[in-house]
């Protein structure tokens, strides 16, 4: 059966307080023993800590998704390298008591949600979904925009949350090949993404080329600071307020209620501007107060 975002987070957390118990037992054990090096023991010892809490998030991850696409091909994604966390490990213990504790605590929820996430992305990837961004009711304009996308849907959780590169254009020719019938816009896109793998373009195959990026943040950051938005992963072919009904009806009803305002945004803009329709949408905010 299906679980909430909200079920989905409390499990996950859930195992990240039991993963954090395990460690405390780990470093009281290496206490105790005088005869045994306390940093050795320690950082030997604690990847199996997180590997473990790793695949279980893992293995929850896969089942939700099962349960949320029952039609889907599921895999559980790869364990990272035992080094990753011996050397986090290591790190960690470069500090002294709580502050060795507290980093470690951290790499272990990282862990754990790293488990789940990875799951979630290979597997969603691997049956062609796209993406819609999940902002909270009391979200601001900007996240109210990216979540009423809900008809042209994100490529990737990455570009629906984190500053990322300019998409891959479309030719004219991809346009009438999709008007015609010949290709959908998917295979469009994948097969356009494959030529600019090969060659680049305006240069020789390769050499380097970089996209600007969206707006004036770093590549792989938040669109802005203390945003709280998530993704959520649309299987191909359904409709996309339809699905958000059956999964997380009380987003559905947000995401219709900001379509409704983008449209009047839009209309005061008299432009689909992503920036004039942002301006405006803001003023609607300071009508509304």
């Amino acid at each position: 059966m299906p679980i909430s975002a909200v079920e989905r987070r409390f499990i996950l957390d859930q195992l990240v307080s039991r993963s954090k118990d395990d460690m405390i037992r780990l470093w009281d054990a290496a206490a105790r023993f005088e005869d045994v090096d306390f940093f050795t023991y320690v950082s030997g010892a604690f990847p199996d800590i997180a590997l473990g809490y790793h695949k279980i998030a893992a293995d929850f991850s896969a089942q939700w998704f099962e349960n949320d696409f029952p039609n889907a091909q599921v895999a559980v994604a790869e364990l990272p390298d035992r080094s990753k966390y011996q050397n986090s490990a290591q790190w960690a213990l470069g500090a002294d008591g709580t502050d060795a504790l507290d980093r470690m605590a951290g790499t272990l929820q990282r862990a754990v949600y790293d488990g789940d996430r990875e799951t979630t992305l290979s597997n969603a990837t691997n049956n062609g979904m796209r993406w819609v961004r999940v902002a909270r009711p009391d979200a601001c304009a900007f996240c109210r925009l990216a979540a009423s996308r809900t008809k042209d849907l994100f490529r990737s959780e990455e570009n629906a949350l984190r500053v990322v590169g300019r998409s891959t254009n479309l030719s004219l020719a991809d346009r009438r090949m999709i008007s015609a019938g010949f290709m959908t816009r998917e295979e469009a896109l994948a097969r356009r993404e494959q030529q600019e793998t090969m060659y680049q373009i305006g240069s020789r195959k390769g050499t380097s080329r970089s996209r600007r990026t969206r707006g004036s943040r770093a590549l792989g950051e938040k669109y802005h600071d203390h945003c709280y938005c998530t993704a959520q992963a649309i299987p191909m072919g359904v409709d996309t307020i339809q699905y958000l009904y059956e999964v997380e009806p009380q987003y559905a009803e947000l995401a219709e209620q900001w379509g409704v305002e983008y449209d009047k945004a839009v209309e005061m803009a008299g432009s689909s501007d992503a920036t004039s329709v942002l301006a405006a949408w803001r003023q609607l905010d300071v009508g509304a107060k």
